[in-house]
């Protein structure tokens, strides 16, 4: 019986999406998508070339494409304009977000002497 449990979580293991994230059951947790993204003030993501010996690094504006779209997987459409590999990594501008005035939730959190709600 245990071992038919370790098979289980083996093969679970291998279905995972590296663009996705899973809290400590293996549950899928759901990626922020782009409208969620925009509705936050950013408009921008960091794409960067995980290819070895690469590193290549971009700042692309995503306004043509779907609200509905995941963030991570607006990588799938992309290719690295230095070496020519698919294999990138998006993620949204904080940066963008930042310059606006405004902070992530957790910034304002870990403040000393600052009082957030949480959500």
């Amino acid at each position: 019986m245990a071992d038919r449990r370790g098979l289980r979580r083996c093969l679970i293991r291998l279905r995972r999406s590296r663009r996705r994230a899973y809290d400590e059951t293996g549950a899928e947790i759901p990626p922020m998508t782009l409208g969620s993204m925009r509705a936050h003030g950013i408009r921008v993501i960091d794409a960067f070339c995980e290819a070895a010996g690469c590193g290549h690094a971009a700042t692309l504006t995503v306004d043509e494409l779907p609200d509905a779209l995941p963030v991570p997987d607006v990588s799938l459409r992309l290719r690295c304009s230095k070496c020519g590999s698919r294999s990138i990594h998006t993620r949204p501008n904080w940066t963008e977000m930042r310059a606006a005035g405004m902070r992530r939730d957790n910034e304002v959190r870990n403040k000393p002497g600052v009082l957030s709600q949480s959500v």
